[in-house]
């Protein structure tokens, strides 16, 4: 069984009734996904929190704490309060316990100005990196002959309806090789926190 975890980067931007699409913050829009197996993800939060505790005093730390590389780089706190040599370092083992763990990594990205000038307003960009991202990871279960679940920390009702009417019109425009399989798995994506979810609390979507 595989878990993939998704977050996101970016700021998508929005549509109104007009086809007009308001000015957004970023120029590109990403969706990050890690695959872990399942009996992996319980020593890869040790590792994770064995981190925190080499570099920061867990005490000091609000409870929402995530390691986060944007704000590490720009020195944002609790980051002020390593040096720059401490900062490298921390990234380093971070990714260090990415490259040791026998994960797989996906990422859609998508250009929102190339984005915003080809496709119709139905199709909201964040909810079409998210059917990119499922059929990938459709396409890695089958390889692996297995099951698995998806944690997204932003999928909420909201989301879920948008991702299901963007599937709805590419159905017939474009070839999705898991079509179906991709509509009926967006009522089993988990709405959760990434950072808190085990591996023991996950529901399976898809068994190939």
């Amino acid at each position: 069984m595989y878990a993939l975890y998704i977050d996101e980067s970016g700021d998508s931007g929005r549509y109104d009734a007009n086809d007009v699409t308001k000015q957004s913050s970023t120029k590109h829009f990403t969706l990050a996904g890690i695959i872990v197996q399942d009996r992996a993800i319980g020593p890869i939060n040790a590792h994770v929190q064995n981190l925190i505790r080499r570099y920061f005093n867990p005490a000091s730390l609000d409870d929402k704490f995530k390691l986060h590389y944007y704000p590490l780089t720009k020195g944002r706190p609790p980051y002020d309060q390593l040096s720059p040599k401490e900062g490298a370092r921390l990234a380093s083992d971070m990714f260090d316990i990415i490259r040791t763990s026998k994960c797989a990594l996906l990422s859609v990205t998508i250009n929102l100005e190339n984005y915003f000038e080809k496709r119709y307003p139905l199709e909201d960009p964040k909810a079409y990196a998210m059917v990119l991202m499922l059929e990938r990871f459709q396409d890695f279960l089958k390889l692996n002959k297995s099951g698995g679940s998806v944690i997204y920390e932003r999928f909420n009702k909201r989301e879920r309806k948008k991702i299901k009417k963007t599937v709805a019109a590419l159905h017939g425009r474009l070839v999705i090789k898991h079509y179906k399989e991709i509509y009926g798995m967006l009522g089993n994506i988990r709405n959760g926190d990434p950072a808190k979810e085990h591996y023991w609390s996950l529901r399976i979507f898809s068994r190939m």
